[in-house]
């Protein structure tokens, strides 16, 4: 039978050892401790460092999204509100239109009515060329000039400018104005009929724009829907950007972020394990060691 027999010097280096272990685990303990953080250097865990830089990313995407989301509302509700106030534009020269198409009204009242029609065109190019900053709205791709001149020729540009909102999903933040005000229906030039019409002090004619008017106003009704579902769908992507961002915190910081409790709990005893390699170690070099057994 073979007699397994510890020297003093082999226990000398086993302690020396594990003390020495034991001190650098006590070190790197503290230094979470310390920090809140599991990973200080790649060394401490690459696979779980990898991960931790992979949902950095993605966090970092869905800020970038949040971020458009809220430029894109903005524009979405600075649209709402453009396109409204050119709905009660119409609204307003249609009173008047109905009004100039009675015989009720002479041509005088005709001609009252055409300075106010010719006011609302005006306001209408205003509405027309609303901007948010220097970002001219209904100018297209070209938003840095407004999208109507004097003569109300559209200046802007035919494509329509996006901002993501997620990682597959866009929405329009700028309008074509052509489309908006001068499509299937003119809206300028529908204003403009109706103030001749009642400058020549034609009823008829004024009456027979009505149903133009009613046109204008169904088309931009059109678009004002269109600019609030593009908002409903924003508003959607914002909830949900705000909760992938949640669980994507979440994760990071379960990765990332010690356990306070449990770390310091671990270091204790560490620190006590430690604390008696050094007691047994300090028993063997004096000969000791039996006594603590």
């Amino acid at each position: 039978m073979n007699v397994y027999r510890t020297t003093q010097g082999s226990m000398s280096r086993l302690l020396t050892t594990t003390a020495g272990r034991l001190n650098s685990e006590i070190r790197r303990v503290e230094t979470q401790a310390i920090t809140g953080l599991k990973l200080s250097r790649p060394s401490d865990g690459p696979a779980e460092v990898a991960s931790a830089l992979k949902l950095q990313g993605l966090i970092a995407d869905q800020g970038e999204y949040e971020d458009n989301i809220t430029r894109a509302l903005s524009f979405h509700s600075r649209a709402d509100d453009a396109l409204a106030q050119a709905g009660e534009i119409f609204k307003r020269a249609k009173e008047i239109s109905v009004a100039g198409a009675s015989e009720s009204y002479d041509g005088t009242s005709r001609a009252a009515m055409a300075v106010e029609v010719a006011a609302l065109v005006e306001s209408l190019s205003a509405v027309a060329n609303t901007r948010i900053g220097e970002r001219y709205i209904f100018s297209g791709d070209a938003y840095d000039a407004p999208a109507f001149d004097a003569s109300l020729a559209y200046q802007g540009g035919a494509e329509t400018p996006e901002t993501q909102i997620a990682a597959s999903q866009w929405t329009q933040t700028g309008m074509d104005g052509s489309e908006v005000f001068q499509g299937a229906v003119d809206s300028f030039a529908t204003l403009q009929d109706v103030e001749a019409a009642l400058l020549a002090d034609d009823p008829a004619t004024v009456s027979a724009l009505l149903s133009d008017l009613d046109a204008a106003f169904t088309q931009l009704t059109s678009w004002r829907q269109r600019v609030g579902n593009e908002e409903r769908m924003t508003l959607d992507a914002e909830e949900t950007a705000g909760n992938v961002s949640a669980i994507l915190t979440g994760e990071f910081n379960n990765l990332v972020q010690i356990d306070e409790a449990a770390t310091y709990t671990r270091l204790s005893e560490l620190q006590q394990s430690y604390n008696a390699a050094m007691t047994v170690g300090a028993a063997s070099s004096s000969g000791r060691l039996f006594d603590l057994l």
